[in-house]
């Protein structure tokens, strides 16, 4: 089974160009679904329905993580079928039987002051550091969190950055986006532009081998975790909500973007959505909280008039 699933995933490789992050959700999907079966002495064309139920009541699992392990296997199956593995399609039935949705639900943002609060944080370890190790660590610390803020790129997208990817003659940064797709990006902000101008002066003491714009403490590119517990260390400094991940600065950059009056055209090419639809919820977040802003503020709210009707 294990030599069908590396085959499935060569093919994919082959004809769809997929990213590193891509096939090992692949092979974790497959491979979970496998044991699945193996555990319930299932055949391979059998145990669908009783996965996702597996996967839904025992593990708990979000309807999006479901709904892409549904696809993988999908995917799978239709590639045995191609190969002449199995003579006839497992997911007929399951198809039309079964509907699984997922639920739609607006990003979440950070609030502006708690981005505020969370860059002075990362100044105000600047400013205390003594140490050489320390005052490196946040001044490569700020100028990371400058870029997810003022450009709104994933973490990944930030991991994967090289050096001859930020162009200071224009200002610019190269971003390799999903599905190996790239965009420019521009730094707009003075004080980004400056915390990777006081970064890049550092970053040698880091002693670099890589060529990776951001480097860990080893010298080596620093991993999406890195940046992660970079974001956590300054959101719990600040006692900023717990559940406030990096891609909230994602979301609130989108968001503050339409609030401000951008084209959701432009914002679909600044973030790197290949669908317009993934931009548009971004537009639902703005409506709500201009709802929220009449909700609170609106004077009108508060007067009380006896009517006659």
């Amino acid at each position: 089974m294990c030599t069908l699933i590396d085959n499935f995933i060569q093919d994919k490789q082959h004809f769809r160009n997929i990213s590193h992050k891509t096939i090992l959700a692949y092979r974790s999907d497959l491979t979970q679904f496998m044991m699945f079966q193996e555990h319930h002495e299932l055949e391979l064309t059998d145990g669908m329905s009783d996965f996702i139920t597996d996967l839904q009541i025992t593990q708990h699992l979000m309807p999006s993580t479901i709904k892409r392990k549904i696809t993988t296997c999908k995917m799978f199956y239709q590639y045995l079928l191609d190969e002449q593995v199995l003579n006839q399609d497992p997911n007929t039935g399951f198809r039309r039987n079964t509907k699984f949705i997922v639920p739609e639900t607006l990003p979440r943002v950070l609030q502006i002051k708690e981005v505020k609060t969370i860059l002075s944080a990362a100044y105000e370890d600047y400013n205390r550091a003594k140490t050489p190790y320390r005052i490196k660590t946040s001044t490569r610390n700020i100028a990371i969190l400058e870029v997810l803020t003022a450009t709104g790129i994933r973490i990944g997208e930030l991991s994967s950055l090289n050096i001859d990817d930020l162009n200071f003659a224009n200002r610019s940064l190269l971003i390799h986006g999903k599905n190996r797709k790239e965009r420019l990006l521009f730094l707009s902000s003075p004080d980004t532009y400056q915390a990777l101008k006081d970064y890049l002066q550092t970053r040698n003491t880091f002693i670099p081998h890589t060529d990776a714009l951001f480097l860990n403490k080893y010298g080596n590119r620093l991993s999406i975790f890195g940046i992660e517990n970079i974001f956590l260390k300054y959101r719990n400094i600040t006692n900023t909500s717990s559940s406030a991940t990096p891609h909230f600065l994602r979301h609130t950059f989108a968001t503050e973007l339409i609030n401000n009056g951008a084209d959701i055209r432009e914002v679909q090419e600044l973030l790197g959505h290949t669908s317009i639809t993934t931009t548009t919820i971004y537009a639902a977040v703005s409506s709500a909280q201009k709802k929220k802003v009449l909700r609170k503020f609106n004077y009108r709210n508060s007067m009380h008039i006896k009517t006659s009707k």
